[in-house]
This record gives structure tokens, sequence and C-alpha cells, in this order.
């Protein structure tokens, strides 16, 4: 004997609808934490003994000991055609 199922394509049709619409969301918020602005983007945080990108895993005693640049203030002489420049440019105002 063939027995046949009243099968209703109408709740499958809308179940797969939600279906759809819900993966559509998930896909959204997925691109968003891939690709979206800096503060929407997930950034996870570091486990223990994983290196950190951007780091080199130095002591602060050794970056000190290594620092080969000197903070030197640069000035700048103004020369005498210069500040006559300046005088007239501020007289014709």
């Amino acid at each position: 004997m063939h027995t046949t199922e009243n099968i209703d394509y109408r709740k499958l049709y809308e179940k797969g609808q939600l279906k759809i619409a819900a993966l559509n969301q998930e896909l959204a918020n997925l691109k968003k934490l891939i690709f979206g602005s800096r503060q929407e983007r997930f950034i996870p945080e570091p486990v223990a003994g994983q290196a950190v990108q951007g780091s080199l895993g130095l002591h602060a005693d050794v970056v000190e000991a290594c620092k080969i640049t000197v903070d030197t203030k640069v000035t700048r002489q103004v020369s005498k055609a210069e500040v006559i420049t300046q005088r007239k440019s501020t007289r014709d105002e």
C-alpha cells in the first residue's frame, strides 16, 4: 500500500525564509566584527604565553639601554630678509 502524507509547503517555505533571515543577520554581524570600523571590530585579548602583535617582548630596561635617539630641540634662525618681509606684510594688512 502506498501512503501519502499531507505536506504543508507554506509552513516549510516560511520556516526556510526565517532561517535565511537569521543567517543573513548572523552574516552581517560577522562582517561587522571582521571588517567594521575600529570601534566595532572584535580584537581578542591575548592568551597567556601568546605573543601580542607589535610586541617584541622586550623589558623596559632593555629598551631604555638600547635607545639610540637623543631628544634635541631644533630652532630656526630668522634672517634679516625674512624679518623685513614679515614687517612689510603686517603693515599692508
